[in-house]
C-alpha cells in the first residue's frame, strides 16, 4: 500500500464517540471492530463504538 492515505480512528473510551471524515474522497474501511459502513463519503461521520478502531482508505474524488 505504498503511497496510499490511510485513516485510523481509535476510541479508548468507555462511550461511542463521532468523527467527521476528511473532504478529499471516498473513505473504504480495511478494519472496523465494530459494526458500521464500508464505504462511505467524505464529511460524513464515522461513529465508533467504545474501545474499537477502525482503519480507512482513501479513494479520492474521481477514482472510487
Amino acid at each position: 500500500m505504498a503511497g496510499e492515505t490511510l485513516l485510523l480512528l481509535l476510541n479508548g473510551g468507555a462511550e461511542p464517540c463521532t468523527f467527521t471524515l476528511p473532504q478529499m474522497g471516498t473513505w473504504r474501511t480495511l478494519v472496523n471492530t465494530g459494526p458500521g459502513a464500508s464505504r462511505q463519503r467524505s464529511g460524513e461521520t464515522c461513529e465508533l463504538r467504545r474501545h474499537s478502531l477502525v482503519l480507512l482508505r482513501l479513494f479520492p474524488a474521481g477514482a472510487a
